[in-house]
């Protein structure tokens, strides 16, 4: 019939399709146009145009602009921009008769561009857009989607062939376009985080929480900012973080979300040192509960690796006090779990990276501890182990970004090691690498303070003057006692 139609027989609503005429206006192998035009005679339905009797041209133009609106709206809703509109329609006919009762083209795009427009504003979709822009829109049933995504990864756990893991991606953004599945959401959210994307990761999961409003969400994504400090997942928990601010939450939450609590609130401590006495107390009370608990049961890997990030947590705590020696049984335990060889098949390494991060993280709190304690022959073993893991990691896998810090803190680490151990050149050359990348106050001021050692009073004074000026009055007072 060269057209589509919503019509009503026996108070029964029918859409009606000429599918060989809208292939015939598509462009491209997107599905854009046929969303466009069952949502266009869906929309006459649900506006009650279908009712009633027949009207006159003028009207029922009104008529097909308002349903253009609404098209655009479950356009905009899928993910479309209102800029892809026009290209949409680039081969839809344009009605110039001016007795007609269908607009003219421009005056459609117009409506649906103002369809597209308003349905931005729900939050919901821009989040549901951020997750689908880049990918075509099949209009492909979400049973078959979902089977072929969730096929798709199984195949990518077995072969660690990147190509399933893209495919099985392609497919989830295209299910969730169709389904309030939150679990669909997540498990996007899950690819993303296996191929290195932690930005796409954190908005997946932003997502499904907005489908939800379920905290274990929030918490999941906590957990992920606790250990890798990513900008999109700080902005997210910046907004979020309301529901998490009642410390005695953790009391109703099962000992891994709690385990993400407590992590979540020591990193956002940092921030704000004055809330200390609200919140450690509890968090420590959290922590050794959920210790003694999972080592009274079986030890599984899962009950393990429950204990070894709850060590690392609790060594962290004992940081924030300044009980290093503590803070340094708590990470030696911990490290002992991570430290071990890792399984070819292991799942959770395969997706977050979960032992390597946390194995990174040890050494890391351990080296820390080593300075803390002045203890120069253990930080250059630690910092050594660390140095060697970290260019591990950095050859056999692209989540780097999933890291909370960068090699400039390892040569830091470096500097401050040799310069305990009198080997001031050494030390330098480390502060070097670490200025290079990341040029901080407190790396020219420690340079100074070598360079003042070996007796290089012009190449100290620059060091200082350096970190002075870029450091305000805290590096300037620090240079003025160590100068008198």
């Amino acid at each position: 019939m060269n057209n589509a139609i919503a019509l009503k027989q026996a108070g029964v609503p029918y859409v009606l399709l000429d599918v060989e005429w809208i292939e015939s206006m598509k462009v491209g192998s997107s599905d854009w146009l046929h969303l466009l035009v069952i949502a266009h005679e869906v929309g006459h339905h649900l506006l009650g145009h279908t009712n009633g009797p027949a009207r006159q041209p003028a009207e029922q133009r009104e008529v097909e602009l308002a349903a253009d609106r609404f098209a655009g709206y479950v356009l905009g809703t899928y993910g479309l921009a209102s800029a892809q509109v026009e290209a949409v329609l680039r081969d839809f006919p344009d009605d110039k008769d001016p007795n007609s009762t269908h607009p003219k083209k421009v005056q459609r795009i117009k409506a649906v561009c103002s369809g597209v427009e308003s349905s931005k504003n729900d939050e919901g979709n821009q989040l549901l857009e951020n997750l689908t822009k880049d990918v075509k829109l099949n209009l492909t049933s979400v049973p078959y989607l979902v089977s072929m995504a969730r096929s798709k990864f199984d195949r990518f756990l077995v072969t660690h062939d990147k190509r399933e893991l893209d495919q099985a991606v392609s497919f989830y953004q295209q299910a969730i376009r169709f389904s309030s599945d939150s679990m669909l959401a997540y498990e996007l959210g899950a690819m993303f985080l296996a191929d290195g994307y932690g930005d796409r990761y954190a908005q997946a999961i932003e997502y499904a929480y907005s489908l939800t409003k379920d905290i274990a969400y929030v918490l999941e994504l906590a957990n992920y900012y606790s250990s890798s400090r990513n900008p999109t997942a700080a902005s997210i928990m910046h907004k979020y973080q309301h529901r998490l601010m009642q410390p005695e939450l953790v009391g109703s939450l099962d000992d891994q979300s709690a385990l993400a609590f407590a992590k979540y609130h020591l990193a956002r401590l940092e921030a704000v040192p004055n809330e200390e006495a609200i919140w450690l107390p509890p968090l420590k009370q959290t922590l050794e509960a959920i210790l003694t608990r999972a080592t009274s049961l079986p030890r599984t890997d899962t009950r393990a690796r429950l204990i070894a990030e709850t060590q690392n947590t609790l060594g962290l705590l004992a940081l924030r006090v300044n009980d290093f020696q503590r803070a340094k049984q708590h990470f030696l335990s911990a490290s002992e779990y991570f430290e071990q060889p890792i399984v070819p098949t292991d799942f959770h390494e395969l997706l977050y990276s979960n032992r390597t991060l946390n194995y990174l993280t040890s050494l890391t709190n351990l080296t820390l501890v080593s300075i803390r304690l002045t203890s120069w022959d253990e930080g250059l073993t630690y910092v050594n182990k660390l140095d060697n893991a970290y260019a591990s990691y950095q050859t056999t896998t692209a989540k780097t970004g999933q890291l909370a810090f960068n090699y400039s803190q390892i040569a830091y680490f470096k500097g401050r090691v040799y310069q305990g151990l009198k080997n001031y050149a050494q030390a330098i050359k480390h502060y070097n690498e670490a200025i290079q990348s990341s040029p901080d106050a407190y790396l020219y001021f420690y340079r100074g303070t070598c360079q003042l050692s070996l007796g290089s009073e012009v190449e100290a004074y620059a060091d200082f003057n350096k970190a002075c000026s870029m450091d305000g009055h805290t590096a300037c007072d620090r240079v003025k006692i160590l100068c008198r």
